[in-house]
Order: structure tokens, then C-alpha cells, then sequence
């Protein structure tokens, strides 16, 4: 990004080098280079993009507004805001310390500003959090909102739920490839005889004697029928774009596979003895269900009960389920011959894969996504 070098403002952090222009939103801001902090003065804040602008000093009773950036739009239980105290961060401009200010109850974002300017001062993620916060408003009149008749007969012919969930930052493009992957070659099992395809998916009896391992990955991309392929796409659909939004592209990717290849494996040893064809995404979606419960356990889906919608928080739903093939899983090990079916096991085996694998990071991905952190916050 071009940038000209600013009147010789200067981080309240960093201290050096001199803060540099850029714009954002439309606003004329000093940027820290090193921090990427950004400083904001009075006459370059766009209030039709950014909101009302930040009126909270003692000294600075000759600009009208009174409101806190980006909180104009939130509802009363998360714009409450108080004065913590002054900071030892000199306003770049009045070098005086500022003013920190908390919004919500608990606090869920801060920002520091200049008493005698009216300046305010950003850090790198606090820009975040204050889009976060008007996110998680939205996000809270969607999981509130009136189902509709669309809604309700989707489920009365699906038997699907439906996610009121925010929405990713950015479009999800290993999601939307796994499906286009996913339906692109069960087209291709279509016009295939049986016999030049099901070579691909994996057998108990192979798998855990290390025979024709490349089909513990093969198989995650076959399916028995349009059922198989529609159910494990549209769970794959809902929460998968979630789970690539706060893991990233890369690793979301290595994830889906791995909870696939674990989910395989599992089923493998447990049922070394069969010869019976393993295929479908259904191990590696397991996995993805279990890092959208860990990570989004506030969002809600809705479950048609016969005829009556009904809301529930995702943590019933996904665990309830969960329990659900742990049970049926017990059951198919109590019958002397395996037959084919749900592979029970393999759904529990990706699902335990997923905790395992996002549990350890979840502290982190929470402090590094402005939304969770914001959502686990205002739950508290």
C-alpha cells in the first residue's frame, strides 16, 4: 500500500519510526508501520462508515457526539462503556497520556483516548474487535430471529438444521472446492462400473495389515448415493466455512484430512476382520462438526421434531448427535457379523480426531479471531 510519510506523529507504542498515512474506510489515518496501530484525529473521521465519532474527554466539549466508534449500531447490553483509567501511551499529537475507555460489560474491546484532542489511538486487533462487536449484534437478531415457511418445509422434507450463525470474513474456498471435488466424482462413480471404482475405497482387512493405505485418503471422496453425498455436503456447507474462517485455508485443509484419515484408520483396526467398502466424507465432516462445537459452541441450529421447529444451542445438537453414533457404534460391535451400513465408528473415531486436534489451539484461535473473542465474551 502507498504511503507518504505523516507530520512527524509517532506511535504511542513503538515510539519510532514516524507514523505513516493511509486510509481506511474511506478516513484519512496515521498508521504505525511496525504495529500497524492506527491513530485517528477528529477532522479525518468518516462518522457515515465509522460511526459517530468518540466524545468521551474532559476537555473536548466543542464536538457534539458522544458515542464510542462503531457502537452506535449495537443494542444497549454491549455499548455500555466506562472510563478505566489514564494510560501511559502519549497522544501523538498532544503528547499528553490518554484516556483508556472499555466497551461492554464485561469488557469486550478498548480503546484509548486523548482528553485534550479528542484523538483516538487503535491497536492492531482493537480495529477488529470493534467490527466484531457490530458482527455479534447482527449475528444475535439472526439466531433470534422468526423462522420462515421456506425454513420450515426445507426441514419437513430434509430432516436437516438450519445454522443462524455469523457469517465468514471471506468467501470459503477449500470448503466450496471439497464439494465441487466431492460432487465432481461421485458424478464419475455414475458413469463408472462399480468394479473400476470401489478399488478406491478402503477395507478393514487392508488397512490394518498396511495394505492399499492410499485409500485411507481415496475413500474420503466416494460416496453410495445422492443421500450419502447430500447429507455429508450440506453439514460440510454450514459449518465447514466457519471452521476454514478461523483456521485458515492451509490449515483448515490439513485438518479436514487428517480427521479423515484418523476417521478411516479407526474404523480400520476396529474392524480388521471385514471386508466390507469404507467410503464417504462423513469421518472428516465428524471432525469439522467438532471444531465448529469447540469453536462456536454460542450459535444455535434449528431441528424439525416431526412437524415443530425447534431452536437449540449447537452443543446439544452436536452432542446429542455425538452420543448418538457412540451408542449405535456399541451396538454394531455386539453383532457377530458386521454387515453393511453406517459406519458408526468411524463418525465417533473423527469426531474425537477433531477435539484432539482444536482443543490445544482454541485459546489461541479465539485471541487471533476478533468475532469468537468478542461472542465468548459477551456470553460469559
Amino acid at each position: 500500500m502507498p504511503s507518504t510519510l505523516a507530520h512527524q506523529l509517532y506511535c504511542p507504542r513503538c515510539k519510532t519510526p514516524p507514523l505513516e498515512v493511509t486510509h481506511y474506510e474511506g478516513s484519512k489515518i496515521d498508521i504505525c508501520p511496525r504495529c500497524a496501530g492506527l491513530w485517528c484525529e477528529v477532522e479525518n473521521w468518516n462518522s457515515k462508515r465509522l460511526g459517530p465519532y468518540a466524545d468521551l474527554g474532559s476537555q473536548v466539549d466543542h464536538f457534539p457526539s458522544a458515542q464510542i466508534p462503531d457502537v452506535s449500531a449495537l443494542d444497549p447490553n454491549v455499548a455500555d462503556f466506562n472510563v478505566v483509567g489514564t494510560v501511559k501511551l502519549n497522544c501523538p499529537n498532544c503528547l499528553q497520556n490518554m484516556t483508556a475507555l472499555s466497551i461492554g460489560q464485561p469488557e469486550l474491546a478498548e480503546i484509548d483516548q486523548c482528553d485534550r484532542c479528542g484523538g483516538i489511538w487503535l491497536d492492531h486487533l482493537e480495529v477488529d474487535e470493534l467490527s466484531a462487536l457490530k458482527e455479534w449484534s447482527s449475528a444475535r437478531k439472526q439466531m433470534n430471529s422468526e423462522l420462515t415457511w421456506g425454513n420450515w418445509w426445507f426441514q419437513l422434507f430434509s430432516q436437516m438444521p438450519i445454522e443462524f450463525n455469523i457469517k465468514p470474513r471471506r468467501f470459503p474456498v477449500v470448503t466450496v472446492s471439497l464439494i465441487i471435488v466431492n460432487v465432481l466424482i461421485f458424478m464419475a462413480q455414475l458413469l463408472l462400473d462399480e468394479s473400476l471404482w470401489i478399488e478406491l475405497a478402503a477395507q478393514g482387512n487392508e488397512i490394518a495389515f498396511g495394505e492399499d493405505l492410499w485409500a485411507i485418503v481415496t475413500s474420503m471422496f466416494l460416496h453410495g448415493g445422492w443421500l450419502h453425498l447430500f447429507g455429508n455436503m450440506y453439514f460440510l456447507y454450514i459449518l465447514g466455512d466457519n471452521v476454514e474462517d478461523v483456521l485458515g485455508r492451509a490449515r483448515y485443509l490439513l485438518f479436514y484430512l487428517a480427521c479423515g484419515i484418523v476417521a478411516t484408520m479407526g474404523y480400520a483396526f476396529l474392524n480388521s476382520s471385514s471386508d466390507i467398502a469404507l467410503l464417504g466424507a462423513s469421518g472428516a465432516i465428524a471432525g469439522v462438526m467438532a471444531a465448529y462445537l469447540v469453536l462456536f459452541r454460542n450459535s444455535h441450529l434449528t431441528f424439525m421434531f416431526f412437524v415443530w421447529q425447534r431452536k437449540m444451542p449447537v452443543w446439544l445438537w452436536l452432542g446429542g448427535w455425538f452420543l448418538i453414533n457412540v451408542l449405535m457404534s456399541l451396538i454394531a460391535f455386539s453383532d457377530a457379523e458386521p454387515t453393511g451400513g453406517i459406519a458408526w465408528i468411524a463418525h465417533v473415531a473423527g469426531f474425537v480426531a477433531g477435539l484432539i486436534f482444536i482443543l490445544p489451539q482454541e485459546n489461541r484461535l479465539v485471541e487471533n479471531h476478533a468475532l469468537l473473542k468478542v461472542m465468548r465474551l459477551a456470553t460469559a
